[in-house]
């Protein structure tokens, strides 16, 4: 039975609530990822691109100078922030910008925020608009300027937030809701590697609704189709999510 995956890198988003909409009588069995946790935890540095760079220090900040750099992380993770100190000359003003790399393309990415620091700040945080999750990062100056040093801290879930959210083995408190229009199973039979009929809804057009115990941040999606002969999966398909179900965003 082939397991389709789909990661939401650049659009990870926080939720009660899911809601799968299908075209077409299909079959679906499905799992999605996340954590549970608040992506606030301050990251282990990431390692430079190069050995000519300052190595970070015991507060976990890196020590950015002057150049543009890479620097990958040790494992896959989720970043939703930065922190910022600086060392530079009074009423200084750095701007730089942060590309992440996409895990899927491999490709750089410009994160869509400007970054700026102000030295009569002794302290500057920023939260990202979208959590990323990424393997490496580059900072890259926008007006590069000599003996002007950052100390970056990166902010976010060390742990890549990438974990099953207990919909395959039925976790307590999951509880599965769908338009009532289906043929031969019933909503709870959309769980991953379900060795019974999956939700098989009947029509055009359904939906199946996924409510979780408490609010959670998802990062992917893994569906199924029947299995065996005439494997019916599903092709096309459209997320709601919110933490209501009478407050659900495409």
């Amino acid at each position: 039975m082939e397991t389709k995956r789909h990661w939401f890198h650049e659009s990870a988003f926080t939720l009660r609530y899911l809601q799968i909409h299908v075209v077409k009588p299909v079959c679906l069995r499905l799992e999605f990822y996340g954590c549970s946790e608040v992506c606030s935890t301050i990251l282990q540095p990431p390692i430079p691109s190069t050995s000519l760079a300052t190595p970070a220090n015991t507060n976990n900040e890196i020590n950015w100078c002057q150049q543009d750099m890479n620097y990958k992380f040790s494992e896959i993770l989720s970043l939703t922030g930065v922190t910022i100190k600086g060392n530079t000359k009074p009423d200084k003003i750095i701007n730089f910008n942060i590309l992440y790399q996409n895990e899927t393309t491999k490709e750089w990415k410009l994160v869509n925020q400007s970054f700026r620091y102000q030295s009569t700040y002794t302290q500057m945080t920023y939260w990202f608009t979208d959590m990323f999750i990424t393997h490496g990062v580059k900072l890259q100056h926008v007006q590069p300027s000599m003996n002007d040093c950052l100390q970056i801290t990166f902010i976010g879930c060390q742990s890549g937030c990438m974990n099953k959210l207990g919909i395959e083995k039925n976790k307590v408190g999951i509880t599965f809701h769908d338009d009532g229009a289906f043929l031969n199973s019933k909503p709870a039979n959309g769980r991953l590697n379900l060795n019974e009929n999956a939700w098989t809804p009947f029509g055009n057009t359904a939906w199946l609704q996924v409510c979780l115990p408490t609010s959670q941040i998802i990062t992917g999606v893994a569906i199924q189709g029947q299995g065996g002969k005439g494997d019916g999966y599903v092709k096309t398909f459209k997320l709601q999510y919110g933490y209501s179900v009478k407050s659900l965003y495409d």
